[in-house]
């Protein structure tokens, strides 16, 4: 995420209000949310490219069970 670009909007805001704009101030607090709710989106558009290789032979299943007394000494 560009994380940079909303604490750049967040300093403009945070200088427009302790300068008194405080219109500009409570408009820079709806360009802040904006730009991270894209930035958000974006991200989440960059996950769903993520190339996977499903060539992999893992069943994802245990080689073994867990004995009951395995389970027990962590409790």
């Amino acid at each position: 995420m560009n994380d940079w670009f909303v604490t750049v909007l967040v300093s403009v805001r945070d200088m427009a209000a302790k300068n008194g704009m405080i219109a500009l101030a409570e408009e820079m607090d709806v360009a802040i949310l904006v730009a991270a709710n894209e930035a958000h989106e974006r991200d989440m558009t960059d996950l769903g490219s993520v190339d996977v290789d499903t060539t992999e032979h893992n069943t994802g299943r245990a080689s073994a069970p867990a004995s009951l007394e395995r389970v027990r000494r962590y409790h």
